[in-house]
């Protein structure tokens, strides 16, 4: 087994592991990332997208906006539903969805 740090400019170490079995043309690579770090990128806007869904779309979204959320675009109907999209502070994507049976007729 080899142990090291892998680290991009300008952020955090991460230790890894790298393990090899003998007669096998691969091997396996972990990197060990606590808690604490995963919340410090997300932090940064570094966590991709969250979905979150909701009975009506169109009512959270009223009531998000009315609260100060802004949004990305309005409520938009697609195939699989209902969504809309706003950023966190962070700059992390989140998407809204009100998730119906898919229909070709709502687009």
């Amino acid at each position: 087994m080899i142990m090291g740090e892998f680290c991009l400019q300008g952020m955090q170490k991460i230790p890894f592991t790298c393990s090899y079995l003998p007669g096998k043309s691969n091997f396996h690579v972990t990197f060990w990332m606590c808690i604490g770090y995963i919340f410090a990128l997300v932090a940064k806007g570094a966590g991709g997208t969250l979905f979150l869904t909701t009975d009506d779309c169109q009512a959270t979204y009223d009531e998000l906006s009315a609260r100060g959320v802004v949004f990305n675009d309005p409520p938009t109907a697609q195939p699989y539903g209902v969504d809309t999209s706003f950023r966190d502070p962070s700059g992390n994507n989140v998407r809204l969805t009100q998730v119906m049976e898919f229909s070709l007729d709502r687009v």
